[in-house]
């Protein structure tokens, strides 16, 4: 019902919104602290509603499914922007097959 995709889809899209977002920042503190806070408002308020779904006979509901995939994905932005601060720390170098690309 309508109940339902204000309360989990809507800020579920909001929260994979954010996770893309974060990629598009300048600085790389910025874009960990994003991150980490859409963590928390995943955590926090998404799955406080989930706990108060009815439950299912036949399968997981799609919003489960959602869920747990969106915060699996957010969990690899934050290792994807942790890896990206040691890279720029640590000044690696970038492979000259990688830089034709760019």
């Amino acid at each position: 019902p309508l109940h339902y995709w204000f309360t989990l889809a809507l800020p579920g899209f909001a929260t994979m919104f954010i996770n893309v977002l974060s990629f598009a920042v300048y600085k790389i503190e910025t874009a960990i602290c994003m991150v980490i806070f859409n963590l928390f408002l995943q955590v926090i308020f998404m799955h406080d509603c989930l706990d108060e779904l009815p439950p299912s006979v036949e399968r997981k509901p799609n919003i489960i499914i959602f869920s747990s995939l969106l915060l699996m994905l957010t969990f690899l932005a934050i290792a994807l922007h942790i890896c990206l601060k040691l890279a720029n720390d640590q000044k690696w170098q970038v492979p000259e097959s990688v830089l034709k690309y760019t």
